[in-house]
Parts: structure tokens; C-alpha cells; sequence
């Protein structure tokens, strides 16, 4: 009921501040109708149940729909590349892997 109430209210504000623009610039007057609103239920979130329940469908749903399980998570498509940046970041900053039998000292089994 809320929702309804606050979306007709904002309809009849834009319609109104778009009827002024529109004898200011010749801009259409129905474009207020293209206006969108969206709401969200201000709930706490329970970060722990979520980050536990995206962990649990981790390789049965893509990462796509598993972030955008995540109340804290706005933009999904933001979040992967962000991802891939630190991931590409981490194997580029992270040092070469050593053998061990070709490190100096060489293998400590064998005899000299």
C-alpha cells in the first residue's frame, strides 16, 4: 500500500515538473510516464545466512545469479568484473613456483 501511494504521488510530482519543462523546451509531456521507481524493503540483512546459502549453490547456479543473491551486492555485472581485475591482479603479483629438487641445496634424501 505504501509503494502505491508513494509511486502515485511521485507521478503526479513528475508529471507536473514535466508539464514546466515542457513549455520551457517543447519536450514531450508524457514522458513522466517513462519514469521508473523502484523500493526495497529496508530489512536488516542476515549477511551470514546469505553468504552461507550462496556458498551451498556454488557450481549448481552461475556466479551471475549467485551475487545477485546478496543483499549487500547492487551491481551484479560490476561485481564480476571486479572479480576478474583482482583475480588477473593476484596471479600477476604472485611469485614464481620453485621445484624443490631444483632449489640450491638440491634434495636432502640423497647421498652425497
Amino acid at each position: 500500500t505504501m509503494e502505491r501511494k508513494m509511486t502515485a504521488a511521485l507521478r503526479y510530482q513528475y508529471k507536473l515538473i514535466f508539464s514546466a519543462w515542457g513549455t520551457k523546451r517543447q519536450a514531450a509531456a508524457e514522458d513522466y510516464k517513462k519514469v521508473w521507481f523502484g523500493f526495497k524493503r529496508n530489512l536488516p540483512a542476515n549477511v551470514l545466512e546469505e553468504a552461507n546459502t550462496t556458498g551451498q549453490l556454488k557450481g549448481m547456479v552461475s556466479e551471475e545469479t549467485r551475487l545477485s543473491l546478496l543483499s549487500f551486492v547492487d551491481d551484479v555485472q560490476y561485481e564480476l568484473k571486479k572479480m576478474e581485475e583482482e583475480e588477473e591482479e593476484y596471479r600477476l603479483n604472485m611469485p614464481p613456483l620453485t621445484d624443490v629438487e631444483t632449489d640450491a641445496g638440491g634434495d636432502e634424501d640423497e647421498p652425497e
